[in-house]
Parts: C-alpha cells; sequence; structure tokens
C-alpha cells in the first residue's frame, strides 16, 4: 500500500501543471465537477493543482455529546487536474492527525453514520489518524465518446488509551467507472457508482480501579440497551467476535446530461449493511438513496453566474435479527430464525445556491433544508415517531485586492422537532418500557436544532512564487441554550500552500 500511494503521488507531481490559479474556483467553473463521471473533467482544459500544509485549534462549550472539549489538527493535503491532448487526470492526496481532549460518546469515526451507535461515558483524550486519496482519468476515444474510471480511497485509525479504551479502524472505498457521448452543445453520461465502508470499534478494559465501565447501544432515537461495556446486548466483546464490525456496500448508477450551459444529475444507490460477523450477525441495515443537481452558469462579461441546486433522499431500516445457538455432538452453531424491525429513517436536504464570480471579487448566497422522519420501535409494543426539519441559509463573499485575498461567510439555522408516542397493543401483556437515554438525547437535541449563527474568516496572502499563508477564523454562537454548558465555539487555523 505505501508503494502505491508513493507511485500516485509521483504521478500527480508530474502532472503538476505550470500556470498559478485558484483551485476551487477554477473546479467550479466546470459544472461536470459538480457529479460523479470523471470523465466531465474534460468539458474544460485549465489545468490547476495545489499542495498545502494546515493546523487549527478548536475550543468552546457549544459542541456535540461526542466532540471535543478542546483539540487540535494538522493536515497535509495537494490535489491536482491536468488536461492532455486526448486524456484528463485528476488526483488528491491528503494525511490528517487529530488530537481532541476530554472526549466520550461515539466509538465511531463519524457518529450516527449507521443507524445506531455504541458509546461509553469516560472523557480521555481520543486520537484520530486519517490517510485519503483519490485518482481519476478521463479519456478521448472517438471524437464524441470517453471512457474513465475514478476511485476514491479514505483509511482512519481512530483511538483512546483510557478506560474504557478503545481503537476502531475505519476503511470507506468508492469506485466509478463511467462513460460520456458528446457533440456539439449536448453531452450524456453515465457511470456505475459502488461504495463499500467498513468499521470495527475493539475496546478493553485495564487494571482494577473502577469495577466497570458502563457503556451504551443506541438503537435508535436513543431507545437501546444500556449495560456494563462487556455485556451481552451492547455486543463489545462477544465470544467468536472481534470487536464491534459495521459494514455497507452500495451499489448505484447515475446519469449526467449537460446542454450549453445546463447540466442535470441524477443517482440512485441501493445499500446494504450488517453488523456483526460470520454467524453472528446481529442487525441488517437495507436502504436506498436518492441524489439529484441542476446547475446553470451564465456568462455577463463583467462576470459568471453560477445557479446550482442539489437534492438527496435516504431510506433506511434497521432489523435486528433473531439468534439462536444450537449444539449438537459437541458443536454449536448459530441458527438465524428471523428479524424485528427496530428502527427506520427517511432523510432529506435540498439546497439553492447562487454565486457570482468577478476578476476582483465573488458573491454566493445558499439557502435550504434538511428533515428527517424516523421511527423507533425497540420494544414492542412501543411505537415513537420522530420530525425534525432544520432550515438554513448563508450569505458570502470574497474580495481580492492585489496579493490579499479577505473571505467572510455568514450562515444561520434553527431545527424544530415533534416527536409522539403511542402503543399497537394496549393488552400487549408486555411489562415495562424501552430504555431510552434522556441526558444524550438532550444534549443532541440541543445542539443539532437550537437557533445558531456562524460567522467564518480567512485572509490570504499570495506571494510571487505562486506561495500562500492564509489565516482562517470560525465562531459558532448559540442562542436560549438549557442543557449544554456553552454558547459558543471557536476555530483558529493558519495554512501553507503553493498552487501551481
Amino acid at each position: 500500500m505505501n508503494r502505491k500511494i508513493i507511485i500516485v503521488a509521483a504521478a500527480l507531481c508530474i502532472a503538476l501543471p505550470l500556470s498559478s490559479q485558484n483551485f476551487e474556483r477554477t473546479l467550479g467553473r466546470n459544472l461536470w465537477n459538480d457529479g460523479s463521471n470523471i470523465t466531465g473533467i474534460r468539458q474544460d482544459s485549465v489545468s490547476v493543482a495545489y499542495a498545502e500544509l494546515a493546523g487549527s485549534y478548536t475550543s468552546g462549550g457549544f459542541r456535540g455529546f461526542s466532540d471535543a472539549v478542546d483539540g487540535w489538527s494538522a493536515l497535509a493535503s495537494t490535489a491536482a487536474v491536468r488536461h492532455l491532448e486526448k486524456f484528463s487526470l485528476a488526483g488528491s492526496f491528503s494525511f490528517a492527525q487529530i488530537r481532541g481532549n476530554s472526549m466520550c460518546g461515539s466509538m465511531f469515526t463519524e457518529p450516527w453514520k449507521y443507524p445506531f451507535d455504541v458509546m461509553e461515558f469516560t472523557p480521555g483524550v481520543k486520537t484520530r489518524q486519517s490517510y485519503s486519496f483519490s485518482g481519476g482519468i478521463g479519456v478521448d476515444l472517438t471524437d464524441c465518446w470517453r471512457v474513465g474510471a475514478a476511485m476514491d480511497f479514505e483509511s482512519q485509525n481512530y483511538s483512546k488509551r483510557k478506560d474504557l479504551r478503545y481503537e476502531s479502524y475505519a476503511l470507506d472505498m468508492e469506485v466509478r467507472p463511467a462513460l460520456m457521448y458528446h457533440s456539439g452543445n449536448l453531452s450524456v453520461g453515465l457511470n456505475y457508482v459502488f461504495r463499500k465502508s467498513s468499521e470495527a470499534p475493539k475496546a478493553e478494559q485495564i487494571g482494577t480501579t473502577v469495577a466497570y465501565y458502563e457503556a451504551f447501544l443506541d438503537k435508535g432515537l436513543f431507545y437501546g440497551v444500556d449495560q456494563i461495556w462487556d455485556g451481552s446486548g451492547v455486543h463489545l466483546k462477544e465470544e467468536g467476535v472481534a470487536g464491534f464490525p459495521v459494514s455497507e456496500i452500495s451499489n448505484g448508477v447515475a446519469l449526467q446530461v449537460g446542454w450549453k450551459n445546463l447540466y442535470a444529475d441524477f443517482e440512485f444507490s441501493s445499500r446494504s449493511g450488517k453488523a456483526g460477523e460470520k454467524q453472528f450477525v446481529w442487525c441488517r441495515f437495507p436502504g436506498y438513496g436518492l441524489r439529484g443537481r441542476l446547475s446553470w452558469k451564465h456568462d455577463s462579461g463583467y462576470g459568471i453566474h453560477y445557479l446550482r441546486l442539489s437534492a438527496a433522499y435516504l431510506n433506511q431500516d434497521n432489523n435486528e435479527t433473531v439468534l439462536e445457538k444450537i449444539s449438537e455432538g459437541g458443536v454449536t452453531t448459530i441458527t438465524e430464525h428471523g428479524y424485528n424491525r427496530l428502527f427506520t429513517r427517511r432523510a432529506g436536504d435540498m439546497a439553492l445556491r447562487y454565486e457570482l464570480v468577478a476578476p476582483l471579487w465573488s458573491l454566493r448566497a445558499t439557502a435550504g433544508a434538511s428533515g428527517t422522519e424516523s421511527l423507533s420501535c425497540a420494544m414492542y409494543p412501543f411505537l415513537n415517531w420522530r420530525r425534525e426539519t432544520v432550515p438554513f441559509a448563508a450569505l458570502g463573499g470574497e474580495f481580492r485586492p492585489g496579493r490579499f485575498e479577505l473571505r467572510l461567510d455568514a450562515s444561520v439555522r434553527k431545527g424544530f422537532v415533534s416527536e409522539n408516542g403511542s402503543q399497537v397493543s394496549q393488552v400487549s401483556g408486555v411489562v415495562g418500557e424501552p430504555y431510552r437515554n434522556s441526558d444524550i438525547m438532550a444534549w443532541q437535541d440541543e445542539y443539532g436544532n437550537a437557533l445558531r449563527s456562524e460567522i467564518v474568516f480567512a485572509l490570504r496572502y499570495a506571494f510571487k512564487s505562486a506561495l500562500y499563508v492564509q489565516l482562517d477564523a470560525d465562531w459558532a454562537h448559540a442562542f436560549d441554550l438549557k442543557t449544554i454548558d456553552g454558547s459558543d465555539r471557536t476555530v483558529a487555523g493558519i495554512r501553507i500552500g503553493y498552487e501551481f
């Protein structure tokens, strides 16, 4: 793997163009770069690249339950797009090191990425290393036909060295073979999308200072099992299984159409995931996703206008399996008899973005909303239905006087929640109610739905050699908090880079 990374990095260095450009603005001018079809890079002809080192420090009380009280991060990254006569290349590589203090909560690298989560409650230092690279090529077969392929890969190592200590390894991979037909003002693309993600937190306890540590398996809407970490209900320490392995595979197809300065794409994907391994599969979570974009640009002479509309939808269930251990002749096998549906979620988002890019300045405005409908049935006959809607709006721009570039973005968002519970049957004979971790629920409700404003500021100075230095600042403020101890969250950073 190290040898492959070196080869990819060397190929990118060879492909670096010589002219100085702004990487983000150059990619943004080609509407096909919004989609997943790699052959779309042939719709532009400007080569661009950058290499960058960055560091940041984060602090403040307004944070998610699984976030650090404070922490720092360091990042090294490079990316390039190179256009030649018959083909184009695109690629990137990055490494990030993150350290967070007084962290607890989710044991996964991305909380609630799956329709369940596993949490622990002992604050301590967590570290994470992330390695990612991507590469793609688009080739002209004839005057009208193009083919290409792209791959994205990311690996993360996540660890905590204070009881309850654990480590987690996450992998994400995406492969996209693609095809395009273009003639005159019309271009049509089609590509296949294969995605795979996996992660396996492995917990352990060292010493006997504390008799036990608790863990919480969230089965949806904070209903689940709260018990000693090595109990059978949270699946962190089961015989024959290494940790809490999770994997998900997605197969999809995407269609793109371009006509003059209009671009549209649509993607459908079928998803299938499971938690556990071999015969010990504790749950399966099938689903499907939809994604669409519509973009338009217009050159008015004094600037280029962009209008982008995007929407996405996810429908996913979580089914807990019914397993039985059967021993015959000294051999134990696991039989799966069926499943119970624990959780269903339907999540969507939509955003409309306008941008005007002129030689010395740019302006952008975004408005949209995200929403989630969830149904939890962690214990028969109890049902709990919940809806969250979060509208948001943002306004920002850049001003580029001489060698300086000043960037300012401001945004506001507010969530609205409705929830109700019911019972399928009033005479079920079930004693008790499903357990719900109300402390985590109250924290995350406030963090995700409180009225908040955010300001992002960046100041860059570019030297004659195309080297640049940039200062970054991000300040978020929340209003009328009752659970979270702190209304502000700040990030300060610096980056040094070189644009080709």
